[in-house]
């Protein structure tokens, strides 16, 4: 009995080691097959142009197959004074190390860490081969550290800083500093904004050298400054450096590459603005909108001024955010009449209540006193489903559908839009949140090589005729056709002797004769190079061929050049060319 009990002991204990010995095995293999994620990179940036350190430098490491996907973690760092960077947890494979300044003022399509597809097959796959020429490649194994330097464009920004103090020199905490630059100073319109600390002081980095203007809000009387301002103020009650409210009365600030123009200091004028204050809830069961965007700007046109060049520094749109509740305000305004523009606002990470609602407009008026309890209702609105068919072989990269209610007023006019990738000949869509009442149903096709060939519904013509929508109707069995059959129209712009070859002319095909239906997709419009060639690529149909010099002078109105307009017919997939001449 003691040997058996031992030989049932000695058995169990084997067994009990070869499943520890399989399970540490097993372990081994599943570590094994994990992906590696402990990598440090590492580096330093300088300036390729002085070889002094790249400050305030994003860098990113941005995967093949984000490139592909066009999605997918991107790990970022920044540089620090001496322009060093270091990333942790980096896992194997190889990424394209890019960097850009993170001052720089620009559009979120040139400030993505990858390229942006346009649906045109041959300018993307350049842009991708350009891509990936610029930026250097690296491969990580996921264990050991490495170290990259790089020799970064230097930018050559510029800097402005100030401070802002309300009229009896106290510091004006809080206030939004406005910065627009002046027409034709600057390689670029964009402006920006930025709010004055605990001493009233502001400063804008990242500046391309040119003129701006400078302009400041009071600070938001209504405004929690525990908490993140939701939105922009326009500048209508702004005050323009250094103490004026009129902009044509204010100075330029030259800013100048690699330098720092200070003290530009702005003493508030003392105006009478006003706010408005509301909320925006569900027609019928009064549920509050949360995260919608709010949108107010004048009702009538921009304020005038005395110089052109100094127009955009009056920036007329004030965006907020609906809270919780759905709750908005929106401060320093002056007296006038303005326009409330409700969207939904889909895009918010961890807005999870957002309501989805038709786009609603209303006119307010401010007189002399705030304006509070706004009430704005929105409704679910209707529905347009059916398909898309995409003819051919060929794909494509994107259809947006745009569903458009135009009312007697600005106020009256509703949208609903909706943007898809078909990935097959046939895809089905539901187009939500449209207005009821008269609704044009229109639709555009990326890449310009195709067009839409027709919309209908129950056998009428979506392209010549409009929808009649009643509130909250599912309109169904809506048919979208794309073709890839666009015509190709190319040749010569020539003087009229024919020896001079007219290049900048630019050519547009306008519709001939009594079809009325729209046109939308293919490429319409063109310019002529310096050899006089031009090349367009419209739907099928009968055209006017319109000529005009491009003027860069704003307030110049180009003419046609030629009163009597060649014209064209042009048949599905046909091909032609011509020489055209201008006295």
């Amino acid at each position: 009995m003691k040997n058996s009990l031992f030989t049932v002991f000695v058995f169990l204990a084997l067994l009990a080691h070869a499943r520890a010995q399989d399970n540490q095995a097993q372990a081994k293999q599943v570590s094994s097959q994990a992906p590696v994620a402990q990598s440090i990179v590492k580096g330093r940036a300088v300036y390729d142009d002085t070889g002094q350190p790249a400050p305030r430098e994003r860098i990113q490491l941005v995967a093949p197959e984000v490139l592909t996907a066009h999605r997918g973690r991107i790990p970022t760092v920044l540089t620090d004074e001496n322009g060093e960077f270091s990333f942790s947890g980096i896992s194997a494979g190889e990424y394209y190390v890019v960097a850009r300044p993170i001052d720089e003022h620009v559009g979120s399509a040139v400030a993505a860490p990858f390229p942006l597809q346009t649906g045109d097959p041959v300018r993307d796959a350049a842009t991708a081969s350009q891509y990936k020429k610029e930026n250097i490649k690296i491969t990580v194994d996921g264990a050991n550290a490495i170290r990259i330097d790089l020799r970064v464009r230097n930018p050559h920004f510029g800097t402005a800083s100030g401070r802002i103090v309300s009229d009896d020199g106290k510091p004006a905490v809080g206030a939004q500093v406005n910065l627009t630059p002046r027409t034709g100073s600057v390689e670029t319109n964009v402006g920006s904004s930025a709010l004055t600390d605990e001493e009233g002081s502001y400063r804008f980095r990242g500046l391309l050298a040119g003129e701006y203007t400078v302009s400041a809000n009071p600070p938001s009387k209504m405004h929690n400054r525990e908490q993140p301002r939701l939105g922009t103020e326009g500048s209508l009650g702004a005050t323009y450096f250094p103490s004026t409210i009129d902009p044509s009365d204010s100075p330029a600030i030259i800013v100048y590459a690699d330098r720092e123009t200070s003290d530009i200091n702005i003493t508030l004028t003392p105006r009478k603005l006003h706010s408005v204050a509301g909320i925006v809830r569900m027609l019928g069961d009064g549920r509050p909108i949360s995260g919608a965007m709010v949108r107010l700007f004048k009702k009538d046109d921009p304020v005038q001024t005395k110089s052109v060049a100094v127009t955009g520094a009056v920036l007329s749109n004030y965006i907020t955010l609906t809270d919780a509740e759905g709750h908005w305000s929106i401060h320093n305004l002056p007296d006038g009449s303005y326009f409330v523009d409700i969207t939904p606002n889909l895009n918010m990470a961890g807005r999870a209540t957002n309501l989805k609602f038709v786009e609603k407009k209303r006119e307010v008026s401010i007189a002399g006193s705030d304006l509070e309890d706004v009430l704005i209702e929105v409704s679910n609105g209707a529905s347009i489903s059916g398909t898309i068919i995409v003819e051919g072989n060929q794909p494509i990269f994107s259809v947006f559908l745009h569903a458009l209610k135009q009312g007697g007023s600005f106020e009256s006019s509703q949208t609903a839009n909706l943007s898809l990738r078909p990935a097959e000949k046939v895809t089905t869509f539901v187009l939500t949140q449209v207005p009821e009442g008269e609704v044009q149903l229109a639709a555009m096709v990326q890449p310009n090589s195709f067009y839409i060939k027709s919309i209908t519904a129950d056998g009428v013509d979506l392209l010549l005729e409009n929808l009649t929508i009643p509130e909250g109707a599912e309109i169904k069995d809506v048919r979208v056709v794309v073709s890839p059959e666009v015509a190709k129209l190319s040749g010569r712009v020539l003087s009229a002797n024919g020896q001079t070859a007219l290049a900048g002319v630019t050519i547009m095909l306008i519709r001939n004769g009594p079809d009325k239906r729209r046109i939308s997709g293919g490429q319409l419009t063109g310019v002529t190079d310096s050899e006089g060639n031009f090349s367009v690529t419209p739907p099928p149909g009968d055209y006017r061929i319109d000529l005009r010099r491009i003027s860069h002078d704003p307030l110049g109105v180009s003419r046609p050049l030629l009163e009597d307009a060649p014209q064209v017919i042009l048949q599905p997939g046909e091909q032609k060319s011509m020489e055209i001449r201008v006295p």
